[in-house]
C-alpha cells in the first residue's frame, strides 16, 4: 500500500480490506500483467463501490462478482421463451375430441403437456407438434393383470 493513496471523502477512516481506485488498477494491471485496460478498470472500480466513499471492501466486491456469476449463468441456461412466435390456431384430433383440462409448460427440455378428461396426456415441443401421447387403459379395457379397469378422470 502507497501511503498516498486515500479516499475520496478525507473524513472517513479507512479500515483495513479497503481498496482505493489507485490499489485497485495496480492489483488489477499486476494480476493481467498490463496496464492496456486502464479506463474498463476505472469503470469496473465505480460499478463495485454502491457506496460512493472512494472505496471498494470485500463485500461490495463480492456482491458484484455474486451478480455477474449469477447474470450470466442465467444466460447461459436460458431456455426457449414459450408463445414467442405467432398464434397457431390448430384442430388436434390426438384426444378424440375430448376436453383439455390442463395445459402445463415444462423446462429443460421445454415441453408442453396437456391432460384431457379421459386420460389422454399429449407432450408437444415450443413449437406446438404432438411429440408423444399416453392413453389410462379404457373402461372395459383389461390391464397388465387381466383385471377390467374403467378409465378416471384426470385433473388437478
Amino acid at each position: 500500500h502507497r501511503p498516498t493513496d486515500q479516499p475520496a471523502n478525507p473524513k472517513l477512516k479507512r479500515e483495513a480490506g479497503n481498496m482505493t481506485l489507485d490499489e485497485f488498477k495496480e492489483a488489477v494491471s499486476s494480476t493481467l500483467g498490463t496496464r492496456a485496460w486502464n479506463d474498463q478498470i476505472d469503470a469496473l472500480f465505480k460499478k463495485m463501490d454502491t457506496s460512493c466513499d472512494g472505496l471498494i471492501d470485500w463485500n461490495e466486491f463480492c456482491t458484484y462478482m455474486l451478480l455477474q456469476y449469477r447474470e450470466n449463468d442465467y444466460m447461459r441456461t436460458k431456455r426457449d421463451i414459450p408463445f414467442r412466435s405467432t398464434a397457431h390456431i390448430r384442430h388436434c384430433v390426438f384426444n378424440k375430441q375430448e376436453p383439455t383440462t390442463k395445459l402445463i409448460y415444462i423446462e429443460n427440455p421445454s415441453r408442453y403437456v396437456s391432460f384431457s378428461k379421459e386420460g389422454v396426456i399429449g407432450v408437444w415441443d415450443t413449437s406446438v407438434r404432438l411429440l408423444r401421447t399416453y392413453e389410462l387403459p379404457g373402461e372395459g379395457d383389461e390391464g397388465r393383470n387381466g383385471k377390467r379397469q374403467f378409465k378416471a378422470w384426470v385433473t388437478d
